[in-house]
């Protein structure tokens, strides 16, 4: 909705999410920031031209990802359930 105009949608704002350490050397803790996260959510990591590398469920409030061998880059995952986005956001794969 541009600004400074109303919807009569309902849609839930996006949850926060923090991923530490980032940058990273590949391994990272995912932490759902907000109490109304909901649970049973998807992780999708792409790589900066787009194409899924990873993917995980999330059942917890805290997730460990690891052993990914990464390329060092930049990244952009999303944390989508129920088919839509509920979150956002970059992580930074630093090299050796």
């Amino acid at each position: 909705t541009p600004p400074g105009t109303s919807s009569n949608t309902t849609e839930p704002r996006l949850s926060y999410v923090s991923i530490s350490p980032n940058p990273t050397s590949g391994d990272f803790l995912l932490v759902q920031e907000d109490k109304d996260f909901p649970w049973h959510s998807q992780f999708l990591l792409f790589n900066a031209l787009g194409e899924l590398v990873y993917t995980q469920k999330i059942d917890h409030a805290e997730t460990e990802i690891s052993g990914l061998n990464l390329t060092p880059g930049i990244y952009f995952y999303t944390i989508d359930h129920e088919n839509r986005s509920i979150s956002t956001g970059k992580l930074v794969v630093a090299g050796d």
